[in-house]
């Protein structure tokens, strides 16, 4: 149910897609765009929230210490996080300007999420079941939607709009990345679905920024070069 109120959600956002934007600004998004609380369903109830708790107590149980080291690294929202896709030449010292990219890209995300949550305020599932024992730390934030989800999603899709050769594997290190999220007990699945939609807005509305493109060729240009691509 939950993923066919996404679907047509997701309808709503391709409509949305043609707007014209355009920023001065230090930011790629336009104030108020997108906007989530619009494109997304509300999240599932509490008494449907349930079930999904009783997925992560199952995640739990069958957690291992290594799977829980690995979602601790992965809280980390950097792009260097897809370096063991990428490889080796995608390292800190040889993109300056993709990491100033994906720094004003966390920073707009961040903005709008906030305001999603808000709006929401779904409590995180560890104050509902006391059963839950998260391998992360605590966030103080609302749950819905997850913010982690939306960056690792978005990353993928910008870094495959880069290396276009390596796209569905990147698609698939983002959807691990916002995997990590429930494996560590911080959020509900339903949350780190609507952070993938979530991403797929941002990209969207990004993508018609003057100054997102302008700054996206060239560190694509640094991406490319670092990983010795044409």
């Amino acid at each position: 149910m939950f993923q066919k109120r996404l679907l047509v959600c997701f309808v709503s956002l391709v409509l949305l897609a043609g707007l014209a934007l355009a920023s001065d600004g230090p930011t790629y998004l336009p104030p108020g765009q997108p906007d989530l609380i619009r494109l997304l369903p509300p999240p599932p109830s509490a008494v449907q929230s349930v079930a999904e708790i009783n997925e992560l107590l199952t995640l739990q149980h069958s957690r291992t210490q290594d799977q829980a080291a690995f979602a601790r690294e992965d809280a980390e929202r950097s792009p260097l996080r897809f370096a063991d896709v990428l490889g080796a030449g995608f390292r800190k010292d040889a993109l300056p300007l993709t990491l100033t990219l994906f720094k004003h890209v966390l920073k707009d995300s961040n903005t709008v999420l906030d305001a999603a949550k808000k709006h929401w305020d779904r409590p995180r599932p560890f104050k509902l079941s006391e059963s839950l024992r998260p391998c992360l730390d605590r966030p103080v934030s609302a749950s819905y939607p997850s913010g982690h989800s939306t960056y690792g999603h978005l990353a993928a899709i910008l870094l495959s709009w880069a290396v276009p050769e390596k796209a569905p594997e990147l698609f698939a290190r983002g959807d691990l990345f916002a995997r990590q999220r429930l494996v560590g007990g911080v959020h509900y699945p339903s949350d780190v679905e609507a952070g993938k939609l979530c991403a797929v807005a941002i990209a969207q509305v990004m993508s018609q920024n003057p100054r997102f493109r302008e700054e996206f060729a060239k560190a694509r240009i640094e991406i490319r070069t670092a990983l010795g691509l044409p």
